[in-house]
């Protein structure tokens, strides 16, 4: 604001408002050593932009500068008519300076005081301060220059910081837990607690190494290598920033040359995998966070493949990998269209794209859509050209499944016309058909003569079978049947007897079903008492009433639940009560009889 008055009085004539605030505000006219002369100590590209300001020149195009927005913002704004207002109102202005004594006085704790009061500071800016002021001025200044605004630089994109995010992932793998978002200054806090320089210094070095990687993920245009930038394209575009705790440690790795690049790019394949068959099936997402988090610590760095691949493909419950036989069903049905945009162009793209040495993006393409065979608004002719039966089948089961999509440069000419019109539709040469397409999606499309739901259960199946070879499961040797099942994955349990039950880890031996569930219920309370009784208490029938006869046993002392109940019952109680609490990982059953591993 004050460059941008400077300079408008320089343009107006009026030198003695241009000198005033130049010399009283801008710079220190006594200073020897240059770097003192700007009165405003910024850092890095924004001390640059200043100079720039300051001399009259324009600040390079080719950057993101937030003092140059600003800067904009008070030239457009101010101007002879009312620059003598904004000058009258920075008069106004107080500047408030607190000394403090170091030894005596706790800068931290003040500062941490006096920033809730105002407008909160990101939870790295707190960080960087929690770092650095404890420090002699000297040793501050160094680690800044060489550690903390490096790491900065590697972590913003277009003027925004995502410090805080590295941190937090940082956080994660030195914990094997995820800080709240919110929480990520205070945890900080409680791992490394103030102890020397060096111990300062070791902790800059771990996160300038990962912040160099977090770039990568945050701009993967950056990643010289072709097939790794690919790779890391897609996992940012597909917005799994879940497995970048994974990741980083896994690309640190490669560059530490622990794993090659074949290695890399097979691990980068198999966490795309696993998310793209877990959205197939509907697994939840929010597992993933419990998964990735603490992966990294089954890698065996002398199996290092493997061992990643047996602790995913052991999993059971929302935690498995889909199997090929479940991909077979839901991709049949799934509705791709409405699904999530951005993973909904990820398939196509990869599908469109597998084995093809000239690859199309589809991504964000403006001149490529995804099109409906049969159209959401069929023209009347579609009843002709279709019995009832499969008109209304494609209408009501298949219309946004994965057989009935492909992908055209021509959508809008296509619209909802007949399946032989938009086959070999070549309206002024322009060859708007399938026929013509060079996309593989409609190579199958220019050899049928008809769109039946006879043809379309063909392409479904060529689009699976193509999808299973993009997503591919692993053979990992060594894998036997866990002899557990999932809570989740017990259909029927009459007359069926219980060998043992694994609960949080905890194997439950000579196990009953009441016993069972009189064990869980007690861990899920001391596990979640605050809210249980009102959250949970219509599932458990819970009652203020003991009744001997019909078997109540005690919750609390206020409350009991029933346990006069079948095996079944029970088994559907604690599915339902583990879903309600998003646990059903945490319990398996290994059933009298059932195949040991």
């Amino acid at each position: 604001m004050l460059i941008a008055l400077y300079q408008l009085a320089k343009e107006l004539g009026d030198e003695k408002q241009a000198e005033i605030i130049y010399e009283d505000y801008l710079v220190n006219k006594h200073a020897d050593d240059e770097k003192y002369k700007i009165k405003l100590k910024a850092t890095g590209n924004n001390a640059d932009d200043m100079k720039y300001l300051l001399q009259g020149q324009k600040i390079p195009e080719n950057r993101y500068s937030n003092i140059k927005n600003n800067f904009n913002f008070f030239k457009e704004h101010i101007n002879k008519d009312n620059r003598s207002i904004v000058v009258d109102g920075f008069k106004r202005l107080l500047f408030v300076e607190i000394k403090l004594t170091r030894g005596q006085d706790n800068a931290q704790k003040i500062f941490e005081s006096l920033n809730s009061t105002g407008l909160a500071l990101s939870q790295a800016d707190l960080i960087r301060n929690y770092i650095l002021m404890e420090l002699e001025p000297k040793k501050q200044e160094d680690l800044y220059n060489k550690y903390w605004e490096k790491i900065e630089d590697y972590t913003k994109v277009e003027g925004k910081s995502y410090v805080s995010d590295l941190i937090r992932d940082c956080l994660t793998i030195e914990m094997g837990e995820i800080p709240n978002k919110d929480n990520v200054f205070e945890t900080f806090k409680l791992q490394h607690p103030h102890n020397d320089d060096k111990s300062v210094e070791n902790v800059l070095q771990i996160l300038l190494k990962y912040a160099k990687i977090f770039n990568e993920f945050l701009l993967p245009n950056n990643i010289e290598d072709c097939d790794i930038r690919q790779a890391i394209t897609y996992i940012k575009y597909i917005d799994i920033d879940v497995t970048y705790p994974f990741l980083l440690q896994v690309m640190d790795d490669f560059y530490q040359k622990v794993i090659d690049k074949k290695t890399l790019l097979n691990v980068l394949q198999f966490v795309q995998t696993y998310v793209c068959r877990r959205f197939i099936v509907d697994l939840p997402t929010n597992t993933l966070n419990k998964i990735f988090k603490s992966l990294y610590r089954q890698v065996d760095k002398n199996d290092y493949e493997m061992s990643i691949y047996r602790d995913i493909m052991i999993k059971s419950g929302k935690a498995r990998m889909p199997s090929d036989g479940e991909i077979r069903q839901s991709l049949a049905d799934k509705d791709i269209y409405n699904s999530r945009s951005k993973m909904k162009y990820y398939i196509l793209e990869r599908l469109e794209n597998y084995n093809n040495k000239e690859p199309v993006c589809i991504r964000e393409n403006k001149d490529i859509t995804v099109e409906h065979i049969f159209p959401q608004e069929p023209e009347a002719k579609w009843k002709k050209c279709l019995s009832e039966k499969d008109y209304e089948d494609f209408e009501e089961k298949y219309l946004h499944t994965i057989g009935n999509l492909t992908l055209s440069g021509n959508n809008g000419s296509l619209g909802n016309k007949t399946f032989d019109e938009k086959k070999n539709m070549n309206k002024d040469g322009k060859e708007q058909g399938y026929k013509f397409s060079r996309l593989w999606m409609n190579r199958s499309l220019s050899e049928m003569t008809e769109w039946t739901v006879e043809n379309y259960r063909r392409r479904t199946a060529d689009l699976t079978k193509r999808f299973i070879s993009v997503w591919p499961l692993q053979e990992v040797k060594g894998i036997k049947e866990t002899p557990e099942t999932n809570i989740l994955e017990i259909d029927d349990c009459t007359f069926r007897k219980i060998e043992y039950a694994v609960f949080f880890g905890e194997k439950i031996n000579d196990c009953s079903y009441v016993k069972l569930y009189n064990h869980v219920i007690k861990q899920l309370y001391k596990l979640q008492p605050e809210g249980f009784v009102e959250n949970y208490g219509k599932i458990l029938e819970l009652t203020e009433s003991w009744n001997k006869k019909t078997r109540h046993a005690q919750l609390n002392s206020t409350y009991f639940y029933n346990t006069n109940l079948s095996a079944e019952d029970i088994i559907k109680r604690l599915k339902r009560l583990l879903e309600k609490m998003d646990l059903c990982d945490e319990l398996s059953i290994k059933f009298k009889g059932s195949a040991e591993s």
